[in-house]
């Protein structure tokens, strides 16, 4: 093969930040002085966009989330009184509006009044999720035999939902992708005691585990576990659509490409709640930090996570010993672990492949760690 002419290479690139000047805050009305109950940094909507806000449902949903549960209106908080009604948000189709950057009171509805006297929730796993999520959270059903209904080995797992979703969802690539969780992996615990509420929301008998693909996501590395994982962006439904809300500081170079763009995110697979259970997460880690000084004034929602349910054990069942001569052993229990012998990294189940302390299968997912 005769050789080629050198070639110039190209010049080192240089990602395009995308300058956030400004932020919205939330405050309790019994705390006017802060500190704020959720901050959000406020990009503009587009690289040739002057706007800087964030979608009011979203920002309505954060405090929703904060305040245990509990639906409410925003007011500008330089408005001393609420009772007059003035600058309250929202009205009637308002929720796929921009609410402005600024400072704002979070009030409660209470039957056909306002109040800002009601304690919070501290964190995600006091949090429990709602009977009834919001609408435009909805997400796919079950659907006997799809291909999200098999609960797997986690690389299993990761392997077919990459065949899935074929490319990143955010970014298109093909290169270096990771199965993210929508319910966070380290979460175990929390999700097994939300097992028959996970039922019931997403429609049908599915089989509950971190480890289905319709609790997970194809994502390029980068926005895995230094992405999503720390809270740099989100992904919530706007106008109909999935899209990134970018939500920190730290993600100008993300907000220049990707902020309120709509994303390949996988609904019909994906149930709703699980979305949802990911943004309570991402809110209570990063953007409503300072809940547990707010709540020494306020007072603190009760945990509302059920007790997690408690490990079925089999009886213990005659064994033949050295003699011939039957005795009894450490029955299995139902996950094939010996009741009867304690794993090195178990407490309260089997050995290997029994149930560990945080509630899961040891080897369907490893805890602690990452949230990915």
């Amino acid at each position: 093969m005769p050789l080629l002419d050198e070639v110039e290479t190209r010049e080192a690139q240089t990602a395009e930040i995308l300058q956030a000047a400004h932020s919205i805050k939330i405050f309790h009305p019994s705390l006017p002085g802060g500190p704020a109950m959720v901050h959000f940094t406020a990009y503009p909507t587009a690289p040739e966009s002057t706007i800087e806000g964030l979608p009011l449902a979203f920002v309505l949903e954060a405090c929703f989330l904060v305040a245990g549960n509990r639906a409410g209106v925003l007011q500008v908080r330089s408005t001393v009184e609420a009772s007059t009604g003035e600058g309250i948000w929202p009205a009637e189709g308002d929720e796929d509006k921009l609410l402005g950057t600024g400072d704002y009171y979070f009030w409660v509805k209470s039957g056909d009044t306002i109040t800002g006297e009601y304690s919070v929730c501290t964190s995600f796993r006091n949090w429990s999720l709602p009977l009834t999520i919001p609408a435009r959270w909805a997400g796919g059903l079950y659907r006997a035999g799809d291909a999200g209904e098999k609960t797997v080995h986690r690389s299993a797992a990761s392997a077919v939902v990459k065949w899935l979703d074929k490319t990143c969802i955010v970014t298109g690539a093909t290169t270096a992708l990771q199965a993210s969780y929508m319910v966070p992996k380290a979460e175990g615990e929390w999700f097994s005691a939300h097992d028959e509420l996970f039922t019931t929301l997403v429609g049908g008998s599915v089989a509950h585990h971190l480890n289905s693909p319709r609790n997970m996501v194809s994502l390029r590395a980068d926005l895995n576990m230094q992405g999503l994982d720390q809270g740099h962006f989100v992904f919530a439904p706007y106008r109909d659509k999935t899209v990134m809300v970018c939500v920190q500081d730290t993600a100008g170079d993300l907000a220049h490409q990707y902020h309120l763009r709509e994303i390949r995110f996988p609904r019909e697979r994906i149930p709703g709640c699980y979305q949802f259970t990911r943004f309570a997460w991402n809110m209570f880690k990063f953007s409503a930090t300072h809940l547990g000084e707010i709540a020494s004034s306020v007072g603190e929602v009760p945990s509302m996570t059920p007790p997690p349910p408690p490990v079925p054990r089999l009886p213990k069942r005659p064994h033949p010993g050295p003699s011939g001569d039957g005795h009894e052993t450490g029955g299995e229990d139902e996950w094939g672990g010996r009741s009867g012998e304690q794993g090195g990294n178990s407490t309260g189940g089997g050995g290997g492949g029994g149930r560990s302390g945080n509630g899961a299968r040891e080897e369907g997912w490893a805890g602690g760690g990452g949230a990915s």
